[in-house]
């Protein structure tokens, strides 16, 4: 009920209600276990004391351990959400046994210790584990990576509510009594997880490998020596892992010692811990949101690790100076918010250093080992330097391991820097990937000097981009002054990428140095950097530069006069107007627009108007492209330039006018855009859709009236424009275009065929294509509405084997926000990720025609599918000798001359239909559509063979794809000097595949055994089908690995190895 008037009055989607179940869900458990960790950690300083510490820090990761191991060994084999109701029955028990130990006031400190374990080890179940577990079960990893946000929000939220208010009520009712608020808390927990099973369908998970999960922690530990002497990164972040978990504790065992201290009564201690955690939690938000991000920037990762291991001295050499409040919050404060927002993202970018391949190894061992490892020595320390209960050595021992820490933090910084520029030479990453905090220290000077001193192309264009990164990258210019001479296009424009980015007194210095060089590449590059600097070329070199023999120097030079208004100057626009009249070279021509491109300067536009209608059709794309990002709407000029190319026979030159076009708006042109929506060329076509789409609601008149068109292509492309334009009314316009066949196929999905019976077996296979065609254009629809992932997901649907992942693409399909488009023929695809299911077996006889069959066909022949009319036809041929049952002799004489064509379908003279029945049967063309089909006959060629007649010879080139239409055929195989038959093949097989991709000599012969008719597929038209149709590939590749499975276990091997 609740569901449904969220749906109708709330319009959310499934997926947007999945979602919200999830995070109010998350909301619940967050508030539960804040407030549980609260009261437990306040409960447990009050009553056993800061001097226990220790001893709960050693017990509770071996606790930890041992539950998750054991939780893990269950995980897989129970129900998800089921498990996670028991895991909140259970926890409601062990807390309702400990709140009434606690109630009887025994001097037993063991029901602390207990809650305390209790509170750490349900937040790891209940959230880390319990909860991600299920949230993988409904949703996919992609959706997960775009929620976080959500979750974070959601979690941080609970966080809040629960300290804020728990601080709050602790004033009025004691946490003893508090704590009975967690089993009321976990039931609310248990009825929004009942309710989620009901309302909403989780994913069913394929089964892990059992090998991996007891294995992976061994094979890491084993791989680990070898990555750390390789990337020395992964050895320093591991230690400073270690000593980072050691301080904490130490640091948490501190300012929990003076807390106590200071609220001797349970209340007060508990309502402060709550308001500094909620203060510490607004703090950590604002150093995320508004500090990180630009400290990373700014400090760069490097001497960024410094911040916590420097913040965490400073905490310890407080508690050696004053061991007191203030020094307590502080250390607290930085526990908390400076360690999850700076150390927590500072962590993962320093992964990054880490080689892709060793991440995973090394993100187990953190969490495996490490962490659990560290937690407990740490504890184990903290025993022993109790016994005196003196807090000055542990402050010390802080004070020893932050400087270590230190030490270790630097190590790392310079270890990121040679882990990184090592994957960047080697190409396993590219600079995007590790730019963001990266910084280059001097001493890496000499390396981005052998980079831009390599003749490797790809590292001479790695140091240019890496040069910007060292500080000043002004010191590199010799070097790249050297690279000048080379006239590599793609390294010309790395060298100004890198020029760009000098301070502007050295650009300058640098332009008029290069003006005055006798190298035509530094001049030219000088004037580019002088017209991006927005800067005049100085009077007493403009006539020299002019006068250049290089056009390409004369070119940028009225480019930088035109820019300034120098070309005021008579003799100055003259020579200008001569150079433009000229047809300039392609690199010259390329050149200046470039330039004038980069600049987005709408003055200089008037040029390309005078370079383009002279240009190659290259440089007239390349103008066009750069006019699109400058020109302004109702430019009558560019309207005439652009439009005198639509008549270009290279289509890329008019599918680049009409771009132009699209962007000038001039409502004139509309009818002349939509004729280009049939244009031979799909590029060109594509160009006209977005061109249309630029006038909005204005060209969907013209557009509609091509969704008629006898051309599919054509239909299509009105479909993408339409599409573009995205308005209600288009989007009213695609539902009515498919409305028809909409409700054609919720027709079909009623239809129960007797299909096993050879005449409705062409019935049954016209309407599985009918849906599968509609299923596609609804598809190409909401593609063009803006839904391309749908795209993938109907990829997903049709070829992947993981039924998760099939179900995965039904739940992305069905969220969209065009539930109208889905709904019809979401019964369908529900049945494709699904398992096939048993179907209803119909006997095909005088009283279903009767009751059903006869009404069925009267349907059929209605339909407007010609496959479908055609299978009703040929179902048509039972209905007399199902309807028509007498033993009169002349009633059956009459009934053969009225209904001659009571045979069944392979006895009815239809070649045609045999022949494509016979195509749709095999296996590489079963997802092709009957139409594609009727098409794909006319290539195949027929060919007869007598008994016993050769047909391809062993060691012969393939040249045909060879099937059997009827008879049968031997593969033969020459072993020992003998022919041996190792294949019989019968109608509706294949063979000559492979050695057509193969291209090597047939190592297999082929015989009739019988009389027989083969189908032959020329090699060319083979090659062409597969690249139009890649499932051809999957299913050869397919065959392929049965061959080579079936090979290995004839030899005793096993397909895995």
């Amino acid at each position: 009920m609740l569901n449904s008037l969220l749906q109708r009055y709330l319009l959310l989607s499934v997926q947007t209600r999945r979602l919200a179940h999830f995070l109010f869900l998350l909301l619940s458990l967050t508030i539960s276990q804040a407030l549980f960790a609260l009261l437990a950690r306040s409960l447990f300083l009050d009553r056993v004391g800061p001097g226990s510490l220790p001893l709960l820090f050693t017990i509770t990761p071996l606790v930890l351990i041992v539950v998750s191991t054991a939780f893990i060994g269950v995980v897989n084999r129970i129900s998800h959400i089921r498990l996670f109701r028991w895991i909140l029955f259970g926890s409601i028990l062990f807390v309702g046994a400990i709140q009434v130990l606690i109630t009887q006031q025994t001097s037993s400190t063991l029901p602390f210790f207990g809650l305390y374990i209790l509170s750490n080890l349900l937040s790891v179940l209940l959230i880390k584990i319990s909860f991600s577990t299920l949230f993988s079960d409904y949703f996919t990893a992609l959706e997960l990576k775009r929620y976080t946000a959500f979750l974070s929000l959601s979690a941080n939220l609970g966080f809040l509510l629960a300290n804020s208010l728990g601080s709050i009520i602790v004033q009025f009712i004691p946490p003893e009594s508090l704590l009975l608020s967690i089993p009321f808390l976990y039931a609310i927990a248990i009825a929004q997880l009942v309710y989620l099973e009901r309302d909403q369908k989780s994913i069913e998970i394929n089964p892990p490998d059992p090998s991996q999960s007891s294995q992976g922690l061994i094979d890491s530990l084993q791989k680990f020596p070898r990555l750390a002497k390789q990337y020395p990164i992964i050895f320093y972040l591991a230690v400073s892992i270690f000593i980072v978990l050691l301080l904490r504790l130490l640091t948490e065992f501190l300012f929990s010692t003076v807390y106590t201290q200071q609220f001797p009564k349970t209340k007060d201690l508990t309502s402060f811990l709550g308001i500094s955690s909620a203060i510490f939690s607004l703090v950590q938000l604002l150093l995320t949101s508004l500090v990180t991000t630009p400290l990373i920037q700014q400090l760069g990762i490097s001497r960024a690790n410094l911040i916590y291991p420097v913040t965490t001295l400073i905490s310890f050499i407080g508690f050696l100076v004053n061991f007191g409040f203030p020094t307590a919050v502080f250390a607290n404060l930085n526990h908390v918010a400076i360690y999850r927002s700076i150390a927590d993202p500072l962590k993962s970018l320093n992964y990054s250093a880490v080689p892709p391949q060793a991440r995973d190894t090394f993100r187990i061992l953190s969490e495996g080992l490490f962490s659990p490892v560290g937690e407990m020595l740490g504890g184990l320390i903290l025993l022993g330097l109790m016994s005196s209960m003196n807090y000055f050595p542990i402050s010390f021992l802080g004070v020893i391991l932050s400087l270590i820490l230190v030490g270790v933090s630097i190590k790392t910084g310079k270890n990121y820097v040679q882990s990184v520029m090592k994957m960047l030479i080697s190409g396993s990453v590219n600079l995007y990937q590790v730019r963001k905090g990266l910084t280059l220290p001097s001493d890496y000077q000499s390396e981005v000097q052998n980079l831009l001193s390599s003749r490797d192309h790809n590292s001479q264009i790695l140091g240019l981009q890496l040069a910007s990164y060292v500080q000043p990258p002004q010191q590199f210019l010799p070097e790249v002054n050297t690279l000048l001479t080379q006239a590599d296009p793609q390294l010309r424009q790395a060298m100004v990428s890198f020029l760009r980015q000098l301070p502007k007194p050295i650009i300058l210095d640098w332009v008029q140095q290069g003006l005055n060089s006798d190298n035509s590449m530094n001049k030219a590059v000088a004037l580019e950097l002088l017209i991006d600097q927005n800067q005049s070329i100085p009077e007493t070199q403009l006539t020299t530069l002019l006068t250049d023999e290089q056009e390409e120097i004369r070119a940028l030079t009225c480019v930088a006069v035109t820019a300034h208004q120098q070309s005021l100057y008579p003799q100055i626009q003259k020579t200008c107007q001569q150079l433009w009249q000229m047809e300039l070279d392609c690199p010259i021509a390329q050149a200046t627009i470039d330039v004038i491109s980069h600049t987005g300067r709408q003055e200089l536009i008037p040029i390309l108007y005078q370079i383009l209608p002279l240009a190659s059709c290259e440089i007239k794309q390349q103008g066009f492209k750069a006019l699109v990002n400058l020109a302004s709407p109702q430019d009558i000029r560019l309207k005439e330039l652009a439009a005198s190319e639509l008549t270009n026979t290279n289509p890329e030159v008019r599918a680049a006018a009409l771009q132009v076009l699209g962007v000038i708006k001039d409502p004139q042109m509309l009818p002349y855009l939509a004729t280009f929506l049939q244009d031979i060329d799909c590029r060109v076509r594509s160009r006209a859709a977005e061109a249309i789409a630029f006038y909005g609601e204005k060209g969907l008149s013209y557009v509609e009236e091509c969704l008629l068109s006898e051309r599919q292509e054509v239909v299509e492309t009105a479909i993408t424009a339409i599409g573009y334009i995205g308005t209600n009314r288009a989007e009213d316009i695609l539902y009515e275009h498919l409305s028809l066949e909409l409700q054609q196929v919720s027709r079909t999905l009623k239809w129960q065929l007797p299909d096993e019976h050879s005449s409705w077996k062409l019935f049954a296979i016209a309407i599985q294509d009918f849906q599968f065609r509609v299923i596609e254009r609804v598809f190409y629809a909401l593609s063009a509405l803006g839904c391309h992932h749908t795209l993938e997901a109907m990829r997903v649907l049709r070829y992947s084997t993981n039924k998760r992942s099939r179900a995965n693409a039904v739940e992305t399909i069905a969220s969209l926000r065009y539930r109208r488009f889905i709904l019809p023929i979401l019964p369908l695809l529900e049945q494709w990720a699904d398992e096939p299911r048993s179907r209803v077996e119909i006997t095909l006889n005088a009283d279903w025609m009767k009751t059903t069959g006869y009404k069925l066909l009267l349907e059929a022949l209605e339909c407007k599918d010609r496959w479908i009319e055609i299978g009703a036809i040929m179902a048509l041929a039972t209905v007399p000798s199902l309807l028509i049952q007498t033993s009169d002799s002349l009633v059956q004489e009459v009934v053969q001359q009225v209904f001659p064509s009571t045979a069944p379908l392979s006895d009815i003279n239809l070649y045609f239909m045999n022949r494509i029945l016979l195509l749709k049967n095999i296996s590489l063309f079963q997802k092709m559509s009957l139409d594609e089909l009727l098409i794909l006959n006319q290539e195949f060629v027929e060919e007869e063979f007598r008994e016993g007649e050769v047909i391809i010879s062993e060691g012969s080139i393939g040249t045909h794809l060879y099937i059997v239409s009827s008879g049968c055929v031997a593969l033969l195989k020459s072993i020992a000097g003998t022919q041996q038959m190792i294949k019989q093949l019968s109608s509706g097989e294949y063979f000559g595949e492979y050695q057509l991709f193969a291209e090597s000599p047939s190592r297999v012969g082929a015989i009739a055994v019988t009389d027989c008719q083969l189908l032959k597929l020329e090699k060319n038209r083979l090659l062409s089908l597969t690249y139009q149709r890649p499932d051809i590939l999957i299913e050869i590749c397919k065959q392929l690995s049965q061959i080579i499975e079936e090979l290995l276990i004839d030899t005793n091997i096993p397909p895995h190895q």
